[in-house]
């Protein structure tokens, strides 16, 4: 096996081990193509559009679960609820005390 072939399969095995992370054009593919096959039970040649529309979006979906997912924890390790407290910003509105409309005037 040439220096070549064994970087090519250097890639293609680290394509396949992280398809459903990187957002180049073949992971993409591949990952649609995998939730048709599993997910939808559809091989290319019984898949009608709508199944090749929900492939993409289970292909995409993973793809926004897994930044979510890494920028939930970046806030879980960086404390971010104290450090907003530390700035003196608040996530609550301030109203001042005694108004409370509830909307009760109105009938």
């Amino acid at each position: 096996m040439t220096e070549e072939d064994k970087k090519k399969k250097e890639i293609q095995d680290d394509l396949v081990k992280n398809y459903r992370k990187r957002m180049d054009s073949s992971a993409l593919r591949l990952s649609i193509k995998n939730h048709l096959r599993y997910t939808r039970a559809k091989d290319e040649f019984s898949a009608t559009d709508y199944d090749k529309y929900m492939g993409l979006c289970y292909a995409v979906r993973d793809r926004m679960v897994e930044r979510w997912s890494k920028t939930q924890q970046s806030y879980y390790n960086e404390d971010v609820k104290r450090l907003v407290k530390e700035a003196g910003f608040s996530c609550a509105f301030s109203v001042k005390p005694g108004i409370n409309y509830t909307g009760q005037d109105l009938f």
